[in-house]
């Protein structure tokens, strides 16, 4: 996976907050982030919320998975 800012390599990377594990991947490069709210948010941020609300972070594993193949 290329990282869309600077075109460098992406990891998979788990961040300990708030007592939760989220799954992003980082650029080793730039050190850009990225994860599900994120992709969300950049194709259509009205659905942020309502996903949050409604959908769990497993499912949106998958979409993230595909947006970075």
């Amino acid at each position: 996976m290329k990282c869309e800012r600077c075109l460098g390599p992406m990891v998979s990377e788990r961040v300990l907050y708030q007592g939760r594990v989220f799954h992003m991947w980082k650029c080793l490069m730039c050190g850009d982030l990225i994860d599900w709210i994120i992709l969300l948010n950049r194709s259509d941020p009205s659905l942020v919320e309502e996903a949050l609300n409604e959908k769990s972070e497993e499912m949106f594993q998958e979409e993230v998975r595909s947006h970075c193949a």
